[in-house]
């Protein structure tokens, strides 16, 4: 389980970030999605707005066998996502830096074509 952000409009979704990754080794590039429908085939990722049990289980389990900085990694990672989602300023920021050029603009003119 990663932590990122996605939009949501009229139930429907929008990811632009998940089709590149830093370490795509580790974590596959995944679809990009623009009102729920797939504009570039990837990895398909399980959204979840909070962690779910079993990503918390697993979490406590890395903490045991001496990667307690990985987790703490991914609780901040999620801690400035979940920020993200609640500041205009934020959400604006981070999607004029998405990296495949997916600006707000750029998303609002895809959707409008």
């Amino acid at each position: 389980m990663i932590s990122h952000a996605w939009l949501e409009y009229d139930g429907k979704k929008t990811d632009v970030s998940l089709a590149v990754t830093a370490h795509p080794d580790v974590s596959p590039a995944g679809q990009l999605i623009i009102l729920d429908r797939v504009v570039k085939r990837g990895h398909e990722y399980s959204y979840h707005r909070e962690m779910t049990t079993a990503w918390l289980l697993q979490l406590q389990k890395m903490r045991m066998v001496g990667q307690q900085a990985l987790v703490d990694h991914k609780m901040e990672e999620h801690s400035l996502m979940t920020a993200r989602s609640t500041q205009t300023d934020l959400i604006r920021s981070y999607l004029d830096g998405e990296p495949n050029g997916l600006t707000y603009e750029k998303i609002v003119a895809f959707i409008e074509s």
